[in-house]
């Protein structure tokens, strides 16, 4: 129950018509749409999709000026059972100037260093592109500054002036003046006097530790400038983790790999200025969720390995699509989902997704409710065939009526649902005829046991053996179990089940029944668990077995 296509992450701007395409391996019910705004908890339903079936789906999205920033993500509905993909991110393409202020600051250089200086970055998707100007009279000389950063060599007077720079939305076509303002004087001074020209503020951003720090995605460029001066101008040196790689006024790594991470030192003649360099990169599972078979009533883990990922992914879990929130009786950290008490709608598959700026991770696992069993057997001696029976049953503790259900004269097993663990109850059997029924059987009391929870297993090796194997250890005739898996024909529902053999009934004048309470017609007790994981149907592999991950 894989996707073969998930919907891609896209930057677009006002006025534009997007489409994201989603497609799985095993044809379902049907293919829906959900959508929520970025930082938003709360996924709404997409109506109208231009083009679906059971295999893939399409949805055509039209960009307005008030579109949010937005997450869709297509879900893929196997009877009462769903699995959702991974999210793509709808962005939308415009400058948003409320993190500049109109700041002026003064900078004064020494004659004959090169001066290096950063503009502060609008917010702006997609980033934009920096230029610098230089007032020139009553207008503005644009200047050459590929990187976004002003870098004047050998800098004289005729370099003094007033300086600012201009950011460009590709998409959006937009071109905004930046608010700050630079006074640049280049002038005199005497001997040393070594500084860095701009404060840490406009060369890298500071960790919650206070490091100065530039992240770098992967296959990026890394760009960093010393922007010492002094006089005479002081030699500079970069070094990384302590090793010396350069003595340039700028270095520049390209491509950028993790391996490139480091502490970046720059020296000039007695001063430092250092970088936490650090590579971004999408999230992804170190290890395989595996399948947990759980007994209803008792507790069940699921286990997704360890989420990796720069920045730090944030985990949620998903059963059938639903978020699972800590509460009472659930508990969700980075690596484990803890259900305390299980219950039929638990049954399903549950995804652990991670999540960083750049991309989204998940694996899955198919969680089955394995239900509590009772058996109850009686027989009577021979005589004219029944055409039907009623078994009558209710809990212990109830003072109200039986619940009643019937069975052709045929039948020798009969299912009742929704049997709680852990409880007591009454129940009887009565034959019928056309002209009458028998007499009630003796009460039969009979108590269902404490739900057992099977070892779940956080091997991250494949799947398999999960709660012991089928059959190991068990009864000749093991109970069958519930398991939740995908397919056209939904669900299979969760029974508990109570066999009562049935055998015919003596009528005498009006039809009558004999039972006994001891002997070999006697009534026998018998309750069945199921602790395994045999069964004949079909359950999907967890995702080390099949494709390997996709990241928006």
């Amino acid at each position: 129950m894989g996707f073969t296509k998930y919907p891609e992450s896209v930057t677009a701007p006002a006025g534009d018509e997007v489409a994201f395409e989603c497609s799985v391996e095993v044809p379902c019910e049907r293919l829906t749409w959900r959508w929520k705004p970025e930082h938003e908890d709360s996924w709404r339903d997409v109506e109208g999709t231009s083009d679906s079936d059971s295999l893939s789906t399409k949805l055509v999205v039209d960009v307005k000026e008030d579109t949010p920033n937005s997450l869709y993500q297509c879900v893929a509905w196997y009877g009462a059972i769903s699995v959702v993909s991974i999210p793509a991110r709808l962005a939308i393409a415009k400058l948003d100037l409320s993190r500049n202020i109109a700041e002026k600051r003064v900078i004064a250089a020494p004659l004959h260093n090169t001066v290096v200086l950063h503009c502060k970055e609008p917010l702006s998707e997609p980033p934009a592109v920096l230029n610098w100007w230089k007032e020139d009279g009553k207008t503005k000389k644009q200047l050459d500054t590929p990187h976004g950063v002003l870098v004047l060599h050998n800098v004289s007077t005729a370099d003094s002036g007033v300086y600012g720079c201009t950011a460009t939305n590709e998409l959006s076509v937009q071109t905004i003046d930046l608010p700050e303002r630079t006074y640049l004087k280049v002038q005199h001074e005497g001997n040393g006097q070594e500084r860095f020209l701009e404060t840490e503020d406009y060369v890298g951003t500071k960790d919650s530790e206070g490091t100065l720090t530039v992240s770098v995605k992967i296959d990026g460029a890394l760009r960093l400038w010393c922007g010492a001066v002094g006089t005479p101008p002081p030699r500079v040196t970069w070094t990384r983790d302590g090793l010396q790689v350069s003595n340039r006024d700028a270095l520049f790594v390209q491509p950028f790999t993790v391996r490139d991470e480091g502490i970046y030192s720059c020296s000039a003649n007695g001063i430092r200025r250092s970088w936490k360099v650090v590579a971004l990169f999408p999230p992804y599972w170190e290890g395989t969720a595996d399948n947990v078979n759980a007994s209803e009533g008792g507790s069940a883990r699921v286990t997704c390995g360890l989420p990796y990922g720069q920045p730090t992914p944030t985990v949620h879990w998903l059963l059938n699509a639903e978020l699972m929130r800590n509460g009472k009786g659930i508990k969700t950290n980075d690596t484990d989902l803890y259900i305390e008490h299980v219950e039929k709608r638990h049954a399903g598959i549950v995804q652990c997704v991670a999540c960083n700026a750049l991309a989204c991770a998940f694996d899955a696992a198919m969680l089955t409710v394995v239900p509590v069993q009772i058996s109850d057997q009686w027989s009577s001696s021979g005589g004219v065939e029944a055409e039907g029976f009623y078994v009558y049953y209710r809990a212990v503790s109830s003072a109200g009526a039986y619940e009643k259900v019937s069975a052709g004269g045929g039948a020798r097993a009969l299912r009742l649902d929704h049997l709680a663990p852990d409880t007591a109850y009454e129940l009887k059997v009565q034959a019928y005829t056309a002209q009458a029924p028998s007499d009630f059987s003796a009460i039969l009391d009979a108590k269902t046991h404490k739900s057992l929870v099977p070892t779940v297993s956080s091997s991250t090796e494949g799947v398999g053996g999960v709660g012991g194997a089928g059959g190991a250890g068990g009864a000749e005739r093991a109970p069958a179990a519930l398991v939740t898996a995908g397919g056209a024909r939904g669900v299979a529902a969760i029974l508990l089940i109570l066999l009562v053999t049935l055998l015919l009934c003596r009528r005498a004048k009006r039809p009558t029944s004999q039972y006994y309470s001891g002997g070999e017609a006697g009534v026998e007790m018998s309750f069945l668990h199921n602790n395994n994981t045999g069964s004949s149907e079909e359950t999907p592999h967890s995702r080390k077995n099949g494709p390997t991950r996709q990241y928006v």
